[in-house]
């Protein structure tokens, strides 16, 4: 088994330099969403299929996770 892993995008705590650990009140950034807009079409380029995607239930995890996963056609 092969797994990868991606980060969320940037978060309003990112930007202004706050470390948001387990909180669940730093939402993506326009930045953020475009970083995973980005890193989905990325990846369609390596052309590697997912079998399964997984995220923290955190809203930046879940965030990222429905961009890259819609990017890449897996929706």
């Amino acid at each position: 088994m092969t797994l990868y892993f991606l980060r969320h995008g940037q978060t309003l705590a990112n930007l202004n330099g706050n470390f948001a650990g387990q909180k669940d009140n730093s939402p993506l950034t326009d930045l953020g969403i475009q970083q995973a807009k980005d890193a989905a079409k990325a990846w369609k380029q390596q052309n590697i299929q997912l079998d399964k995607i997984v995220s923290s239930p955190l809203i930046r995890a879940r965030k990222t996770a429905e961009i890259f996963a819609e990017g890449i056609g897996y929706v």
